[in-house]
């Protein structure tokens, strides 16, 4: 099973946040507690995160997509992954990631999904 792992800081940097395992159908509200603090989190760690799972990130605690999301999908697991940034569209041979920007995410973050 994978672990995804929150930082403080971009770029897997600064404090560890918190942690949950790549297990679907997860979703935490994270002001209602969770396995990270609310408002805190500007990127994460993917480590040994099973191929094909979907990482969604809100700042909006109930999943709205008329605020700030973050949508990171592993297209092929691996030992670590840097996540630098909720706030970046990019592209590789690892993840894709889909940022919708309102107004700004890294930090705000206030829920997660994971299928």
């Amino acid at each position: 099973m994978g672990e995804i792992i929150f930082y403080s800081e971009n770029n897997a940097k600064g404090r560890a946040l918190g942690s949950l395992n790549d297990y679907p159908g997860q979703a935490f509200n994270f002001l209602r507690g969770g396995p990270v603090a609310n408002d805190e989190a500007r990127s994460l760690k993917l480590v040994n995160v099973r191929e094909g799972c979907l990482i969604q990130l809100f700042d909006h605690p109930r999943g709205s997509l008329t605020a700030d999301w973050c949508q990171i999908e592993v297209l092929k697991s691996r030992p670590e992954y840097v996540v630098p940034s909720f706030e970046l569209k990019f592209e590789d041979e690892f993840v894709r990631v889909a940022f919708f920007h309102k107004n700004g995410l890294d930090g705000r973050v206030s829920r997660v999904e994971v299928d």
